[in-house]
C-alpha cells in the first residue's frame, strides 16, 4: 500500500509474511490470527531446553546443511577442546576432523561461551 492508499496488485505467486505479537489485551486479534497457521519461532536457549526434553525435534531447530558445514564444525570443534581443557597451540582445524553431530551439545556449548545471556539466532550466528 502506498501513502495514499492505494493496494498494490499482487500474483498468486507472491508470498507475504505478517508478525503479529498476540496480546490478551486485544481477544479479537487472536481470533483473527487463528485464521492463519500459526509459526513459533524459538529462541536458541528455548530450542534447547525443548529439544533436552524431547517435546522438540532437533530437525525443527537447526539447519541441518549449516550444523554440518565447516564454519559451524570448526566453532564446536575449538569449543570442545576448551571445554576439556585441551591445549588449543598448534591445533589446525580440518574439514576431516571428527563431526559433531549433536545439536543439543552444539548449543549448550555455544550458548555457554557466547558471552550473552539468552541470544538470537542472529547474534549466536555472528558468534560462529
Amino acid at each position: 500500500q502506498d501513502r495514499i492508499g492505494n493496494v498494490w496488485s499482487c500474483k498468486d505467486i507472491d508470498y507475504y509474511v505478517v508478525e503479529i505479537t498476540l496480546s490478551p489485551e486485544y481477544p479479537l486479534l487472536s481470533r483473527f490470527c487463528n485464521l492463519f497457521p500459526l509459526t513459533l519461532c524459538l529462541q536458541p536457549k528455548q530450542a534447547l531446553e525443548k529439544m533436552s526434553e524431547r517435546t522438540i525435534p532437533s530437525e525443527k531447530t537447526l539447519n541441518d546443511k549449516e550444523f554440518i558445514s565447516p564454519d559451524y564444525q570448526r566453532v564446536i570443534t575449538y569449543l570442545h577442546k576448551k571445554e576439556r581443557k585441551q591445549s588449543l597451540e598448534g591445533f589446525c582445524y580440518s574439514i576431516c576432523d571428527k563431526i559433531y553431530d549433536s545439536p543439543i551439545q552444539f548449543l549448550e556449548i555455544t550458548l555457554k561461551y557466547s558471552g550473552l545471556i539468552n541470544p538470537s539466532w542472529s547474534e549466536l550466528n555472528t558468534f560462529i
